[in-house]
């Protein structure tokens, strides 16, 4: 009960960030938000899950064993994955109505930083191991949480991109 109440805060503050970037101040009604939220809060695992099935099986498929493509997608179903992830967050989360084109290129610049960021944290853990020395198996609680904090940055970011690639104009006009 404590973690679905902690993932529905989480996601109102997600969503009141991401209205913020539009300069959007109101707020969903709260029986409208709170479907959205359990929305996403009971289906993100189930296609995460089918896409994550999907994806092994067509890796352990003799079908398509033999297509060239096989042998990026371990390193491209993630990013095609993040980045339609990320597009879909930005086409439905502001009130103002989204371009789903800036909604997609926002979304691919997010997976992309995203996908930097988790090798960038792979790396060090891997080839810095003097924080284990230090803190020992609090490291890793404390490298989670650096990794947390760059996620939400990117997530914010790829508003903030997704909000200057449907607003040109106006962004022109502020100049």
């Amino acid at each position: 009960v404590f973690l679905v109440f902690a993932v529905m805060l989480l996601l109102y503050e997600i969503d009141k960030r991401i209205n913020l970037t539009w300069h959007k101040h109101h707020h969903r009604h709260w029986m409208e938000g709170l479907v959205s939220y359990l929305f996403v809060l009971f289906l993100g695992p189930i296609l995460v899950g089918a896409s994550l099935f999907f994806s092994s099986y067509a890796m352990a498929s003799e079908l398509f064993n033999g297509l060239p493509v096989m042998e990026y997608a371990p390193i491209l179903t993630p990013f095609a994955l993040s980045g339609l992830g990320f597009a879909v967050l930005y086409y439905s989360v502001p009130l103002e109505k989204v371009r789903f084109i800036s909604a997609l290129k926002a979304g691919i610049i997010a997976a992309v930083l995203l996908e930097i960021i988790k090798y960038a944290m792979f790396s060090y853990i891997q080839y810095f191991p003097i924080y284990e020395l230090i803190y020992g198996t609090l490291s890793i609680l404390m490298l989670v949480m650096l990794w947390v904090y760059f996620a939400w940055i990117i997530v914010l970011l790829g508003a903030s991109f997704c909000y200057c690639f449907d607003n040109k104009e106006l962004i022109k006009l502020d100049k």
